[in-house]
């Protein structure tokens, strides 16, 4: 559905601004977003006939962007929840890098298909000392604008993606939903929710 994966695209968006914000933690968010943002649609521009002859070379490259500046960890958890306490050390490090791949792959696909033209950062505050909150509007060639807020974990002294709410949808608790649901399908075996786990309109 081309609404979904353009929602999909905005949060790749997001999760490519942390690399300056990861570097530099003292730059503002704001300014960090701006820089990060214009440098994503270069790299999307000079690597888009990659994205179609060598898809899985585009996948690595996307997941080594998210490595650098997501706490996939923290972020793993939140979506597994209560159930986080009942999985084992390594049940919980293969869901962390299952969920990893399978972003990476989803975006790639969603990255190819969408086309915008403007990103604008509306506001950017910081919560907490650890705590930052930024909001971006993306419009598209179509004229359709997408607004993301996404949040921001300082971790020794390094900022990483902790969340997003793009276009009014939360991704932590609609990915928390969907590992529910798995659990309830499987009846409790972590192993095959985890096995079979993919983002939503993610093709094997």
């Amino acid at each position: 559905m081309k609404t979904h994966k353009a929602v999909l695209f905005l949060v790749f968006v997001s999760t490519q601004a942390f690399q300056l914000l990861a570097g530099e933690p003292k730059i503002s968010p704001a300014n960090a977003v701006r820089l990060a943002t214009e440098q994503l649609f270069e790299f999307a521009k000079k690597n888009e006939a990659l994205l179609v002859t060598n898809p899985e070379k585009f996948h690595e490259m996307v997941t080594k962007n998210l490595e650098a500046n997501t706490d996939f960890e923290g972020f793993a958890k939140g979506v597994m929840a209560k159930y986080y306490r009942l999985a084992s050390e390594g049940q919980r490090a293969s869901f962390a890098e299952k969920f990893k791949m399978s972003l990476a792959r989803t975006y790639s696909k969603a990255l190819l298909e969408f086309d915008s033209d403007s990103v604008t950062v509306k506001s950017a505050e910081i919560e907490k000392t650890n705590r930052a909150k930024v909001l971006v509007e993306v419009k598209s060639s179509s004229g359709s604008t997408y607004p993301i807020i996404y949040s921001l974990r300082l971790i020794e002294e390094r900022w990483y993606l902790r969340n997003l709410v793009v276009n009014g949808i939360n991704l932590g608790l609609q990915f928390r939903s969907q590992f529910n649901s798995s659990f309830r399908l499987h009846k409790g075996d972590l192993d095959r929710v985890i096995k079979e786990w993919k983002v939503s309109d993610e093709d094997g």
